[in-house]
């Protein structure tokens, strides 16, 4: 019996493409893959979200230690983090010189909603290794960002690693239809954050816009009469 709509499977995906990662590296591989994903320098390179997934599947099969594996995994995404933030606060200027623009509309972004960014940021690739190091480069408060950005890390890693886990027993036990609704909550989930983060970079883009017109307005007024 199936479901009346078809959901795209996010999580066997991610399952087949994190499992020889973990079967190769063990534990430490779950720590240093996270941490290379949300590293200034080598995000965007590395499997993190596929490998939490797996993690958590290998957990659900009794592969894997449960708590070992979490804990690793999130270790490493919040020293990833921290890194980058402190690399940031330290020599942001030199790292960010080449992306300005995008850092100016994080920045803004970090400024209307610093909380509520930090808590959703990871749901969005480009942004788990930029914000970091911006967050560093603006001065953002020290222990607002270990508050929050390691409270974010837990909660984007729990929930990809829960789903994981989750998984193994449907596919266990061929439950298709648990499958369906898992990959159903997954998408619903990360679309909806998806969505608030990338509102913060649209109202960011429209202060920049505002910016931009109110210095040329000024510029023409200060004009000198011919």
């Amino acid at each position: 019996m199936g479901l009346p709509f078809e959901v795209p499977d996010l999580l066997t995906p991610l399952i087949e493409v994190g499992r020889p990662w973990l079967q190769s590296h063990g534990l430490l591989g779950v720590a240093l893959c996270l941490f290379a994903e949300t590293f200034f320098f080598t995000g965007m390179w590395f499997p993190g979200m596929a490998v939490v997934v797996a993690a958590g599947y290998l957990a659900g099969l009794g592969e894997l230690p449960t708590a070992l594996a979490l804990a690793a995994a999130w270790a490493g995404a919040a020293g990833g983090d921290h890194a980058s933030y402190f690399l940031g606060r330290f020599w942001g200027s030199r790292l960010l010189r080449r992306k300005q623009a995008a850092a100016r509309r994080v920045r803004l972004a970090l400024e209307r909603e610093g909380t509520w960014l930090l808590l959703a940021y990871h749901y969005a690739p480009p942004l788990r290794a930029l914000l970091p190091c911006v967050a560093g480069s603006t001065r953002f408060p020290v222990a607002r960002w270990l508050l929050y950005d390691t409270t974010g890390a837990l909660l984007w890693v729990g929930l990809l690693y829960a789903f994981g886990y989750l998984a193994a027993g449907a596919l266990r036990q061929g439950g298709n239809i648990a499958l369906h609704l898992m990959n159903t909550a997954l998408l619903a989930v990360v679309l909806y954050l998806l969505w608030r983060v990338c509102r913060a970079a649209q109202a960011a883009d429209s202060e920049m816009e505002e910016g931009e017109e109110q210095c040329r307005e000024g510029a023409s007024t200060n004009l000198p009469l011919a």
